[in-house]
């Protein structure tokens, strides 16, 4: 048991050697070393493997690649060239580039391995030659289609900016439908086409879509993008659905097909001729609604209209007397009789706006200042008093308007 257990071991371990394969070479003058990472050689149809050449040197300028038509069969892509100091200290600068490839026959096959390129000021300087490989290039399951997407497969629907806002669409109108399908290291004529499921019905009428493709090449992967640009027309008012949208692909890392479905929502329209009207009935409630509350928005103006000369009056009184005045201008804003006695007022004022003694303090002191003049030095503490309570005295204006504009309804 123990025997079967280290020959098990011992065959994973060879086999993780066999899927991590380094070459190494050097140049002739020892100026440059690569070295060339393989990946596993058992791969399916159209799934891509990435070969990683790593070169070592101390020229800062150079450029590296691969000629592509020699290698037909290999579907080779090149990916942008990834320069930095290099972690041995023997040598200045590391680059490395990676090169995808994907094979459409399937079988044991020896392929030649891509011959790296050296260039120094637009020349070449070396050619790297590598060992052929043996690739076991594997036919796809017989229950996928034959030109199934192999790689994880996003979609992004991308509806007018026009479905977002208050006010609904137009009928009869132009509108375009972008649809973005973006694949992962996934050969470009993988991409599946989607027109086939977007069709017209009686409320929206597609018209021919135009289609662009891209590539974005980084580092170590390339992005394929399909965009559809799909123009169409909402022949009817009301809430129109866009048909769902379907992605089917294989994920070679699972082993298992991944079918994905998107909702792309739906879109409120109106013909122009109720859009109008429904403008009209909203002007209509608007201008009812103001006509309801016109006597408390008046009432609301003229209190605080009379809140803020009784404060201001307040502020730049010099006597007593104009004090009085003053406060008999604010009990107006509150609502109050016009000659209110000092007690009164100091009911009312403790009542409605604070009951704090300090305003039983000022109105006696304002009491004695208007008819002892000689008995206070200074107003200043009397109208501090009054004045620090702007926000109790607007909510008792606000309160009073309410209740003066419900009157007339109530009788």
């Amino acid at each position: 048991m123990v025997i079967r257990v280290l020959l098990l071991i011992l065959l994973y371990g060879y086999s993780n050697a066999l899927l991590a394969i380094e070459w190494t070479q050097s140049s002739p003058d020892g100026r440059v070393q690569v070295i060339l990472e393989l990946p596993e050689n058992d791969v399916l149809i159209r799934q891509f493997r990435m070969l990683q050449y790593k070169v070592y040197s101390n020229d800062a300028f150079i450029t590296l690649d691969v000629e592509k038509s020699k290698y037909l069969q290999s579907h080779l892509q090149l990916l942008p060239v990834r320069k930095q100091l290099s972690p041995d200290p023997k040598w200045k600068y590391q680059y490395q580039l990676n090169v995808l490839s994907y094979f459409t026959i399937n079988g044991k096959k020896q392929y030649q391995t891509p011959v790296l390129r050296y260039s120094e000021g637009g020349r070449i300087r070396y050619q790297f030659n590598f060992s052929p490989v043996m690739v076991n290039v594997k036919p796809l399951p017989p229950y996928l289609p034959p030109y199934i997407p192999m790689g994880r497969l996003e979609l992004e629907s991308r509806l007018p900016g026009v479905f977002n806002k208050l006010r609904p669409a137009v009928t009869d109108h132009v509108y375009y439908w972008n649809i973005y399908i973006r694949g992962k290291n996934i050969s470009k004529d993988a991409l599946p086409e989607l027109r086939q499921q977007i069709r017209s019905n009686r409320q929206i009428k597609f018209l021919p879509a135009s289609v662009t493709r891209s590539v974005d090449k980084q580092h170590n992967y390339l992005v394929q993008t399909l965009h559809y640009s799909i123009p169409f027309m909402i022949k009817q008012s009301g809430f129109a659905r866009f048909p769902d949208l379907r992605l089917q692909y294989f994920d070679p890392g699972t082993g298992l097909m991944r079918v994905r479905m998107y909702q792309t929502g739906t879109g409120f329209v109106l013909n122009m001729t109720l859009q109008w009207l429904g403008i009209i009935l909203m002007l209509s409630f608007f201008i009812g609604s103001l006509m309801k509350i016109r006597p408390y928005l008046l009432r609301v103006y003229f209190s605080l209209i009379l809140l803020m000369q009784g404060r201001k009056q307040l502020r730049q009184a010099q006597t007593a007397e104009e004090i009085r005045q003053s406060m008999r201008l604010l009990g107006q804003a509150f609502g109050w009789s016009e000659n209110l006695s000092l007690s009164c007022l100091q009911s009312y004022w403790q009542a409605k706006i604070t009951d704090k003694q300090d305003v039983q303090v000022s109105l006696s002191r304002l009491s004695r200042a208007l008819y002892s003049p000689k008995a206070v030095s200074s107003l200043d503490g009397i109208k501090k008093t009054f004045l620090c309570h702007g926000f109790s005295q607007a909510r008792v204006c606000l309160y009073y308007a309410r209740q003066a504009s419900m009157e007339p309804s109530q009788k």
